[in-house]
């Protein structure tokens, strides 16, 4: 092989192993959360960490022995809830009461998806992690 030729072979090898690295990095969804399981709560938005690669969502939930606990739910990106049709960092009111149906973390932890979000105001939201017929790519 020529110079050129091997330098081709390298760059087509890093780039092969750049999306291989993106795909495992996305396949890490199945191994964190249970995305065959659903879970149904309404908490209280504490706080909202908008940047990528996942927006990151607060709330106080309440149980059923009445004390409150604190969840955290990942979303897509900023531009995959854009996409979504979600509002931006703006639409979302700390102290507000939302709806959330998430596919809950696999270790029992207090996290989960940001899947279908039911705002104060009635309107509805599939980020599309919680619903299995999408997943956002």
């Amino acid at each position: 092989m020529t110079r050129s030729q091997n330098l081709i072979a390298v760059i087509a090898a890093v780039l092969a192993l750049s999306g291989a690295s993106a795909a495992s990095a996305h396949h890490a969804l199945d191994a964190q959360f249970d995305l065959n399981k659903t879970k149904t709560m309404t908490g209280v938005l504490t706080q909202v960490d908008w940047i990528s690669p996942h927006v990151i969502f607060h709330f106080m939930i309440k149980a059923h022995d009445g004390k409150y606990t604190l969840w955290v739910f990942q979303a897509p990106s900023p531009a995959l809830l854009k996409r979504a049709s979600m509002p931006g960092i703006d639409g979302y009111k700390v102290g507000s009461t939302y709806g959330i149906i998430t596919n809950p973390a696999r270790n029992g932890s207090n996290m989960g998806t940001f899947g279908v979000v039911t705002f104060p105001d009635g309107r509805k939201f599939n980020v599309g992690w919680a619903d299995p017929s999408f997943r956002p790519g």
